[in-house]
């Protein structure tokens, strides 16, 4: 009877080490890099998306307003893209449409469109050269980039 209890603590804890190490699909990979918003405020994901090798993500960033909103964009995206693209070699290309917020005179949050941009795995993990790359130049060198708004 002990081994029988044994064996299966044993067993049990395997399943458990195995559903934990199990690698996260690249939309909860995103959601865990990027962050989502827990308030209306917050910066983060607000939907994301994967097909083939494509990587879509509607990313909220709430802006400081110390600079413009891309070039604050390109320091907040950074970081995430180089972690996304050494975390997960299933993703080649990420497209993000950026949403900035707007406040109405009472003090209501809506996010809209504020620029779009594509980057791929190459400009990320060997184009770039990041120890004397500027963070908020992002959008002077990915691809497709549309600017809506840089307020």
């Amino acid at each position: 009877m002990r081994r029988a209890c044994t064996v299966l603590a044993v067993l049990l804890a395997l399943t458990l080490f195995t559903a934990c190490s199990a690698p996260l699909t690249p939309e909860k990979l995103a959601q865990k890099i990027f962050g989502t918003p827990k308030k209306a405020e917050d910066s983060g994901i607000e939907k994301v998306s994967f097909s083939g090798s494509s990587l879509v993500i509607e990313y909220r960033l709430f802006p400081t307003g110390l600079t413009s909103y891309t070039k604050e964009l390109g320091i907040s995206l950074c970081p995430k893209l180089q972690q996304i693209y050494r975390e997960s070699k299933e993703i080649d290309e990420v497209t993000i449409l950026a949403l900035g917020p707007f406040s109405d005179k009472l003090g209501n949050t809506t996010w809209k469109p504020m620029a779009a941009l594509t980057v791929d795995r190459k400009l990320i993990t060997q184009d770039i050269k990041w120890d004397t790359f500027l963070k908020q130049d992002l959008l002077a060198v990915a691809k497709d980039v549309q600017v809506f708004r840089d307020e």
